[in-house]
């Protein structure tokens, strides 16, 4: 190992222990979620600290469609710009993702009442768009 590289893995093993507590953290949170939900009455649970400890999920043999569901249900908490959908699904191997074809995937899922734009233009899954997720989830 040269000395170039001694600063450069302080910073990842910086990072790395970083993640873990933010990973720590999501557990938590979910945790309370998870609570609240059940308080609630709501059947639907999503995990999110699952998702963050699976930095790139696979996405290869999937749809458009359903790999942005996949993702949006991944990510439901935090809305998603068509860019950041594209890139993850296409470090995800799906060769299909293109920013246009995730444009037009979420242009017919808005239509459908799938997803909601918010303030920031990221997306979000809806109630139909949640169901229609874990049904494609279930289905697999």
């Amino acid at each position: 190992m040269s000395n170039i590289a001694a600063p450069y893995l302080q910073t990842l093993e910086d990072l790395e222990k970083r993640r873990a507590k933010c990973v720590e953290d999501l557990k938590t949170i979910d945790a309370a979620i998870t609570g609240l939900r059940a308080a609630m009455g709501l059947t639907f649970n999503i995990n999110l600290a699952a998702a963050a400890e699976e930095p790139t999920a696979n996405f290869a043999d999937l749809s458009v469609r359903k790999a942005v569901l996949r993702f949006l249900l991944q990510h439901s908490q935090i809305p998603m710009k068509t860019g950041s959908i594209s890139d993850s699904l296409l470090a995800g191997g799906n060769e299909k993702a293109t920013r246009a074809n995730v444009s037009a995937v979420l242009s017919a899922m808005k239509q459908n009442g799938e997803i909601a734009r918010t303030e920031n233009g990221g997306y979000i899954l809806t109630e139909q768009g949640i169901a229609a997720a874990n049904y494609l989830a279930a289905s697999e």
